[in-house]
């Protein structure tokens, strides 16, 4: 009883339980890309809206960063050969929101194209505040020879972090 009351009057937790999450991901599926001809570079939007897995996160205290993204045809074209050089940003999908536009992942002539296009992390930090929001607002550009025809892609990204939760009486 007296080490329950010497806790309760230095205001030390009782718990403190810290994690690390290893990879958690979302995926945007059904991203249509229009065909362009004569062009050297297709770039096209998209937004995750399925972030409640990371929101289940979120009323932890913690910090996530990226870890690795993937693009992938998922019809209209067979392969992402043609792609030389990518990049994709990250928003806020919150309108009030001023959190500037973040370059998130990219690869430059060194781009995996082997079962769509691997990309790296082009910025290391805490995201946290960008998928506290209902969204994140992505915009994919590719460079390369693209497709004359219309086809459609989805976008997976994958963040790695750690969380703590502190429980006291």
């Amino acid at each position: 009883m007296k080490v329950l009351l010497l806790l309760v009057l230095t205001g030390c937790p009782l718990l403190d339980v810290k994690v690390e999450v290893s990879e958690v991901c979302v995926t945007e599926t059904g991203i249509a890309v229009p065909g362009v001809i004569g062009s050297t570079a297709v770039e096209q939007d998209f937004t995750f809206d399925n972030l409640g897995p990371i929101h289940d996160l979120l009323a932890i205290d913690g910090s996530l960063e990226f870890v690795r993204a993937e693009v992938h045809a998922t019809s209209g074209v067979t392969s992402l050969d043609f792609v030389d050089a990518a990049h994709v940003t990250i928003a806020s999908g919150d309108p009030d929101s001023t959190l500037p536009t973040l370059d998130a992942y990219a690869c430059d002539g060194d781009c995996n194209v082997d079962a769509g296009v691997a990309l790296a992390p082009a910025v290391r930090g805490d995201i946290l505040a960008y998928v506290a929001g209902s969204s994140l607002v992505g915009h994919a550009a590719l460079a390369g020879t693209p497709p004359a025809t219309d086809w459609t892609m989805a976008v997976t990204a994958c963040m790695k972090g750690q969380l703590s939760k502190s429980f006291g009486p």
